[in-house]
């Protein structure tokens, strides 16, 4: 894999679904992003560092075809690459998204350090039946605790516990809530669509304010992303991401070890939600709801749903997985 580190010389922005109504209120943050916004970006840089422009992608004209290989036509949505781990980066200590099906016990504050980790594992149909469980999902992870548990997922986890087997004793800061690596903030625009055409203008539209939810990266916090293979970018330069098209610095890293030979594989970015993957679900979090910009079409995409960051499969779904550690006594 290609690994990838991200600086964001301000906030960053990516929203939901949620319209940019004037008079609302802040929409909600999306962190991390889905695969679709990271690729899009690297797609946009690629091409600009080749002095390629976007109506000559779009025609498909005067494309050198190493580039075309490398990022894929502008009629694809899907790239020849693939987003293989969006993680964060915080005092020289890489954090990953945490497993959905991994439990601690609940605890007053958020002090984590000397916490036994909880696998869930999945239950057996026999248990299942004798307990007279009914449920329509074909996979029902069970996790045992003599006190009231709460799932991790939603939180970072340090990557190397991801691959180590048996017991887990979170020692300090191997676990953080997402206020310590990141703030969200509001930050208030005008609009400058037409009030008829619903098109961009160089006026901006009186009275039409709205409030959107930024993210803003701690001052010692940078983004780590990954891809399967080469997608073309230089090994430093810059890149704009998300909403706004905010500016951050890139550079190419050295090789990151994530995984090990489990059979749970959780992910390390949002997973778009499909009817093929829903019946490979063993843990997940709520499902998150997206649109974005089709920069071909100059319009919005459809909504789609996505699982979050830290759902936890019984496969690897689309590469954007690793294999978690189990503890021995599931074997």
């Amino acid at each position: 894999m290609n690994f990838y580190e991200l600086t964001p010389l301000d906030t960053l922005f990516f929203r939901g679904a949620e319209p940019l109504e004037p008079g609302q209120l802040a929409t909600s943050a999306f962190f991390p992003p889905p695969v679709s916004v990271i690729s899009g970006a690297i797609r946009t840089t690629v091409l600009k560092e080749n002095g390629i422009s976007f109506n000559d992608y779009n025609k498909g004209e005067n494309v050198p075809d190493q580039i075309s290989q490398l990022i894929g036509n502008s009629s694809e949505q899907n790239p020849p690459f693939t987003i293989t781990a969006i993680l964060l980066k915080s005092k020289n200590t890489v954090y990953s998204p945490a497993p959905y099906s991994w439990f601690i016990d609940k605890v007053a504050g958020k002090k984590y350090s000397g916490l036994k980790v909880i696998h869930a594992k999945i239950a057996d149909p026999n248990v299942i039946k004798r307990l007279s469980i009914h449920s329509s999902a074909k996979i029902l992870p069970v996790a045992i605790s003599e006190n009231e548990m709460i799932s991790i997922g939603g939180k970072w986890i340090r990557s190397e516990l991801l691959s180590k087997s048996g017991e887990i004793v979170l020692a300090e800061n191997d676990l953080l809530d997402s206020e310590q690596l990141y703030a969200t903030e509001n930050r208030t625009g005008i609009s400058l669509l037409d009030k008829v055409t619903n098109r961009p203008t160089r006026n901006v539209q009186k009275g039409a304010l709205f409030t959107a939810r930024h993210i803003r990266l701690k001052d010692d916090v940078t983004l780590i992303i990954a891809t399967d293979k080469d997608c073309g970018l230089k090994d430093i330069g810059k890149m704009q991401l998300g909403g706004e098209q905010r500016l951050c610095g890139y550079k190419k890293i050295p090789p990151l070890n994530l995984g090990t030979s489990g059979n749970m594989f959780v992910s390390l970015s949002p997973v778009r939600a499909e009817e093929s993957i829903k019946d490979k679900v063993i843990c997940t979090g709520k499902l998150m709801t997206i649109a974005g910009w089709d920069m071909r079409k100059r319009f919005h995409k459809p909504s789609q749903s996505w699982f979050p960051a830290g759902t936890v499969f019984k496969e690897n779904i689309n590469n954007q997985c690793v294999s978690i550690a189990q503890q021995e006594e599931e074997k």
